[in-house]
This record gives C-alpha cells, sequence and structure tokens, in this order.
C-alpha cells in the first residue's frame, strides 16, 4: 500500500473516530438534560393539572397506571429506550421521584381521574382541538386499536396500495422488531440534520415535548412570522401541519404506528397472502432517506406472490408524491382497474 493510500486511510478513520466521539458526548448530553426534564415537567404537571397529568414513559412498563392490556398495545420502543446514563444507575433521581409521588398518591388516596385531552403544553385554538367538537369538520385525533381493515376483512379487498412501508422482516421477538425499527428510522446520529431532528424527537420523550412547547404550542405566532417573511397569504399545508401536532399524537405517530406497527407486519401480510386474493402494491422513491428501499425489497422477497414493488427513481420521500401528483394518481386508477 501506498503511502498516500495509507494517509488517505488514517484520515478516514481518524475523522469517523472523531465524529462517534462527539456523537457519543452529544448524545450522553441529551440523556442528562431528558433526565432532568423528566423532574421538571412532572413538577410543572402536577401544578397546571394535578392528579390528571399524563404519565410518561421513562419508566418500565409496569410503572404506569393501567398496565394490563392497554400497555400490551404499546410498543416496546416507549420503555425499551436505552440511555447510556440511566444504564449506568446514574441518574436515579427521576425514578426516585416516581416512586416518592406514587407512594404519597396511595398513602393520601389519590386517584388517576383521567388523562388530559388538552395539556397546558398544547395549543388550544379552534383547529387544535376540533377533534373534540362535533361540529366542526376538521379532524386531527385517530385511535385504532384493531386488525387494519384490509387484514380484518380480506375477502372484501381486492388491492392495498402502500407508499414506502417501514417494513422489517419481523423477529421471533416482537419487541426486538420495534426497537430495531427505532434504530432504523430514527438512529442516534448528528448528521444530516433532519436525521439528528429525528433522533432527538423519536428518543427523548422530554426534550422532544420542549420543541413542541415552543413550536407547536405557538403555531399561530410562527406561521405569522413565516407570512411575514414570505410575503405569503397562505402556507403549504406541509409548512401548517408539521406544527399542529401535540407532543403526545408526535410521540405516539413515531412509537406505537411506525414501531409498534413493525412487528405485526408480517402478520397481517400473511393473512392477505393466504387469501390469494388480494394484491399489494408499493410504490418507493430509489432516492429515498427517510425510509431504505431495502424495506420495499425485503417485503417483496418474503411475499413474492402477494406483492408488487413500483420504484420509482429519482424521487425521494416526499416528492414520490408531491412532485408527481398526476403520475401517483394514474398509478392508483392503474391498480383498481387491474384488481
Amino acid at each position: 500500500m501506498s503511502a498516500e493510500n495509507l494517509a488517505g486511510k488514517w484520515t478516514r478513520k481518524s475523522g469517523r473516530t472523531l465524529f462517534d466521539s462527539i456523537t457519543c458526548v452529544v448524545f450522553l448530553f441529551l440523556d442528562f438534560l431528558d433526565a432532568v426534564l423528566c423532574v421538571v415537567f412532572k413538577l410543572v404537571d402536577e401544578f397546571f393539572e394535578g392528579n390528571a397529568c399524563t404519565p410518561c414513559y421513562c419508566g418500565k412498563a409496569g410503572d404506569k397506571n393501567g398496565e394490563n392490556k392497554e400497555t400490551e398495545m404499546l410498543s416496546e420502543s416507549l420503555y425499551g429506550r436505552k440511555y447510556m446514563l440511566r444504564n449506568m444507575g446514574f441518574l436515579g433521581f427521576a425514578r426516585k421521584w416516581r416512586i416518592y409521588r406514587k407512594k404519597k398518591d396511595d398513602r393520601d388516596g389519590s386517584v388517576n381521574e383521567g388523562l388530559m385531552v388538552n395539556r397546558w403544553s398544547d395549543c388550544g385554538c379552534q383547529s387544535c382541538v376540533s377533534w373534540m367538537k362535533k361540529e366542526y369538520d376538521q379532524k386531527l385525533h385517530v385511535v385504532v386499536k384493531n386488525l387494519p381493515q384490509a387484514a380484518k376483512y380480506p375477502k372484501f379487498v381486492k388491492s392495498v396500495t402502500l407508499v414506502a412501508p417501514p417494513y422489517l422482516p419481523c423477529a421471533k421477538d416482537g419487541a426486538t422488531t420495534s426497537l430495531m425499527a427505532l434504530n432504523t428510522f430514527a438512529g442516534k446520529t448528528l448528521w444530516p440534520p433532519l436525521a439528528f431532528g429525528k433522533s432527538v424527537m423519536s428518543w427523548y420523550e422530554h426534550v422532544g415535548r420542549c420543541f413542541c412547547v415552543l413550536f407547536c404550542r405557538n403555531h399561530r405566532i410562527w406561521e405569522m412570522i413565516l407570512k411575514l417573511f414570505t410575503l405569503r397569504r397562505e402556507l403549504n399545508f406541509m409548512e401548517v401541519d408539521l406544527t399542529r401536532h401535540t407532543h403526545h399524537s408526535a410521540w405516539h405517530n413515531m412509537h406505537n404506528v411506525i414501531c409498534g406497527a413493525a412487528k405485526l407486519m408480517d402478520k397481517y401480510l400473511e393473512i392477505l397472502n393466504k387469501s390469494r386474493s388480494v394484491k399489494v402494491c408499493i410504490i418507493h422513491g430509489d432516492h429515498d432517506m427517510e425510509v431504505p428501499l431495502d424495506c420495499s425489497n425485503n417485503m417483496k422477497k418474503k411475499f413474492p406472490e402477494l406483492v408488487e414493488l413500483n420504484m420509482i427513481e429519482n424521487v425521494d420521500h416526499t416528492s414520490v408524491i408531491l412532485g408527481r401528483v398526476r403520475e401517483f394518481a394514474k398509478s392508483l386508477q392503474h391498480i383498481w382497474a387491474s384488481s
């Protein structure tokens, strides 16, 4: 090996080691910060919401009130997230605080009267709470606790179209699959910036809640600022909807919808595969950085007769639809007509 190649290899290895070290330090700090914010939000929640405050997911699954069937339906990624400081036994004050409060509530006879629907840290404007009122057409709240429609009634379904499905082959242990999904789709990394933001929002419940308090709770102010700087009267729906999340909905959208569903997808696909009458059509961009193309390829390999894969060249996770709306609509028409 020449001296030039050796020097280049050493430089790349040193750069990678430095990057990994910085990543470790940053996420170690976030571990500490999230543990501190856990106690801070606990105190503030009890002040504003009393016994109706929603418990967090920092402890074990059995620590949450109303475990049993309710916690069985939760993704293992909610409680199985690994933290360096907590795994080493540090920062136990957050756990001790929860135990102290639980004992105090039991001693005082306090009972959780139900979870808060609209929390102090969420926006209470008309558009954000419209799902709670029958007179408004806008709906934001969805709760699904049963099999998907297609898997429940396979005899009545002809085709299912999936766009960039976050599929992973299910391990024997469902918990492993959920945690693998978390690491695959929101792994801890500093680069690129979008991936870093996604990892922070997915791994750190209380740090993510700070973001929601700052941006989501005050989304009307940010929308006004954005209109002022862009000189636009109306904003794109993606720019508006991004901040119209409650922290609870954003958190569960990642963990229960994406990570939790990962362990169930094989089961549902097996049902459709046995029916022999349903076709699953996948549309996936080859430049998708959010959901790797391997996800669709793996589904195709495991269910070759069930799945049809349509790979679209030179499009990413967003432009696979928004950049080609008419083509996408024609694809759907073709799928429905041929089913």
